[in-house]
């Protein structure tokens, strides 16, 4: 990750979390199948301060972000929501986060863990961005989207006049034509 933000591929900001999304655009990953679980592979080289939300993170990992004064927030995704957050635009409702299953629900709960249910961590994230988890950010990224979307399928679909344009389907006019020849 320090090699990425050094080069300029991965931007941090101290408002704002780095998604897993924002670590496969910038090339860090390649795929994301499972979610990612960030390790301690280079901690000695890392300074930068980062803020980020994965599905796992090493105790060490955890350990040297938060010396270099980042954050780490483990949060639950998923299939769909995972979905969700690499390719929002493929969604006209974007669907809510579900709840960790119960196997789980001690990691996300552990504040050693990272866990984004811990108190501790939510107090944290919500003094820092407002929010317990990027997906308030997401909705928001997702809303503006969606009506550039809706303004440009508007704009295609309404001539200068206001009036509809549509592609008629020539088979429905053939048969409107042939049920008024019955009456």
């Amino acid at each position: 990750i320090q090699e990425f933000i050094t080069m300029g591929r991965l931007i941090p900001s101290p408002d704002k979390m780095i998604t897993m999304r924002d670590l496969l655009y910038s090339g860090i990953v390649s795929q994301v199948n499972d979610g990612i679980k960030i390790l301690a592979d280079g901690k000695s080289k890392f300074t930068s301060k980062i803020h980020l939300e994965v599905s796992a993170a090493s105790s060490e990992a955890i350990k040297a972000i938060e010396a270099s004064g980042g954050t780490v927030t483990c949060s639950y995704f998923n299939p769909l929501a995972l979905r969700a957050l690499i390719k929002p635009t493929k969604f006209l409702i974007l669907p809510q986060r579900a709840r960790p299953t119960p196997t789980l629900m001690e990691y996300y709960l552990n504040r050693e863990k990272a866990g984004y249910l811990s108190p501790e961590i939510q107090i944290r994230n919500l003094k820092l961005f407002g929010s317990i988890n990027s997906e308030k950010a997401l909705r928001e990224e997702h809303q503006r989207f969606m009506t550039m979307y809706r303004a440009s399928k508007e704009a295609a679909i309404c001539d200068n006049d206001g009036e509809v344009k549509g592609d008629k389907d020539e088979g429905d006019d053939d048969s409107n034509t042939s049920q008024k020849k019955k009456q």
